[in-house]
């Protein structure tokens, strides 16, 4: 129902640690709570990153999750995601809208602001969850 962005939790030696990652597995301290961020609101925009180049035509256009990903553990020490969207875009229904460029469009992998298409996101999925 949302992107998970960052956690809150209480570390084995009672540190309070903020991340974009949870150590899997890890069970937090007796009496300790794990909190979870989770961004559900299906107008928001994320920065992402194309798995090729695009051009300038390619903005406003749609786009998926990229089929292939060469892994899909992320960065233990970031937090972030090893996963790209996919920089052939089309012009019928799919999960995303390149809104705008965050890097040159001519980077071999450029990062875009992206946005839900409706009906895609749980929330305007007018078939339910």
């Amino acid at each position: 129902m949302g992107v998970f962005v960052g956690c809150e939790y209480v570390n084995a030696q009672g540190q309070v640690i903020h991340s974009q990652y949870y150590p899997s597995g890890y069970a937090a301290p007796t009496g300790t709570s794990i909190k979870a961020y989770v961004i559900d609101d299906p107008n928001v925009l994320f920065q992402a990153q194309l798995d090729g180049a695009i051009d300038q035509s390619d903005i406003g256009a749609n786009t998926f999750v990229a089929a292939a990903q060469s892994t899909s553990t992320g960065s233990t020490t970031t937090g972030n995601s090893t996963s790209a969207l996919d920089a052939t875009t089309v012009t019928t229904t799919a999960a995303f809208r390149i809104v705008a460029p965050v890097s040159p469009i001519s980077d071999a992998y450029p990062d875009v602001l992206v946005k839900f298409n409706p009906g895609y996101h749980s929330l305007t999925n007018a078939v339910g969850l």
